[in-house]
């Protein structure tokens, strides 16, 4: 719990915040009046401006997500509206935290619930908007912190000119606090998945998973080691994938010539009438592999926000300066076209 930073109990508070000040700095023997109220005042105005911003955003969120509920409940989907009750609770919980003036961490704001297995399209229009929401709560805080860190910076050289070590020594407390916490929302996470995946590595293929996949047109047999595309198929698999990540997965084109992965704005796939694997959309001079029926590869695809490398069979194929900077809600995979209704075996494939 943080203290609260209203008019009307800022100076009921002043002493409790100083001496937990002190406690933190280690300055307990020091005299109250020692610490600088500007010290005080700018923490607790952070605060409230934290806590304002993030309020907005969510109960916002709220609003969106219960017109969701109405909208399937008018078309007789209580299923779809009880997904997005799901999530609508979690946000919930947030506003009333955030109302008792509880601490938030970006971890806490980053997290995410796990959806019903079998959401369906709902389960991705929720998704949706959860990313959308993220962004808002992300831009959000890198605007303040960045504020902020400018302005304690500006009270920190004060105290430094005055020779005041303590009040530079409290001041610059807080500079660190913002500076480890925008670091954090900079990188996000290291794992690509929500917080309750029980893994960093996520098999696409295994049949805990299988519900996670939509067969859009074609033949497909998905197996737990095995995903065949027959005709013109495609087939998308469903999750929220957070950046960076890494895919990996083996094919074996048995037919045709259009074995095709789509990552985004990215298509690791075959095009012409050369048997190739190239990364569109396809750039100058840039480099293939060429692969021959019934041969098995291994593809490697790592996403970075400014950039992305693609590998097969471990040999650097193509890089990008440029990446993919939003999570993703699915990717595709197609087994052959109208052009080329071939057939491609899919394997091993796996998220990291």
């Amino acid at each position: 719990m943080r203290p609260s930073s209203s008019f009307a109990f800022f100076y009921l508070s002043m002493a409790a915040v100083i001496f937990a000040l002190m406690l933190e700095t280690g300055y307990l023997a020091a005299a109250s009046t020692e610490l600088d109220i500007a010290v005080v005042s700018s923490r607790l105005e952070y605060e409230e401006s934290r806590k304002k911003g993030l309020l907005l955003v969510h109960r916002n969120y709220k609003q969106q997500l219960q017109g969701l509920i109405e909208r399937q409940l008018k078309a007789n989907d209580l299923k779809g509206a009880n997904v997005v009750r799901s999530e609508m609770e979690s946000i919930d919980l947030r506003i009333k935290a955030l109302e008792s003036d509880e601490w938030l961490s970006w971890n806490d704001l980053w997290a995410g619930t796990e959806l019903p297995d079998n959401s369906g399209r709902i389960g991705q229009t929720v998704l949706g908007a959860r990313r959308n929401f993220r962004e808002q709560v992300k831009k959000g805080l890198v605007i303040l912190n960045r504020r902020y860190l400018e302005n304690y910076g500006g009270l920190q050289q004060k105290y430094m000119a005055n020779a005041d070590l303590f009040n530079a020594n409290a001041i610059n407390e807080s500079r660190e606090a913002l500076a480890e916490e925008l670091k954090a929302i900079q990188s996000s996470h290291a794992s690509p998945f929500d917080d309750t995946s029980p893994s960093d590595v996520v098999e696409l293929l295994e049949r805990e998973n299988h519900h996670r996949w939509n067969i859009l047109k074609g033949k497909w047999d998905l197996a737990p080691h095995r995903l065949t595309g027959s005709g013109d198929s495609r087939i998308v698999y469903h999750q929220e994938i957070r950046v960076p990540f890494t895919l990996t997965y083996e094919f074996r084109v048995r037919e045709g010539m259009r074995p095709r992965v789509y990552v985004g704005p990215f298509i690791i796939a075959n095009n012409g009438y050369v048997r190739q694997i190239v990364l569109f959309p396809r750039k100058d001079g840039q480099d293939a592999f060429l692969y021959e029926l019934d041969d098995k590869h291994k593809v490697r695809f790592e996403v970075e926000r400014t950039t992305v490398k693609l590998f097969v069979d471990d040999k650097l194929i193509e890089q990008r300066e440029e990446g993919i900077d939003e999570e993703l809600t699915s990717i595709m995979f197609s087994g052959g076209d109208g052009w080329s209704p071939g057939t491609t075996e899919y394997s091993k494939i796996q998220i990291r």
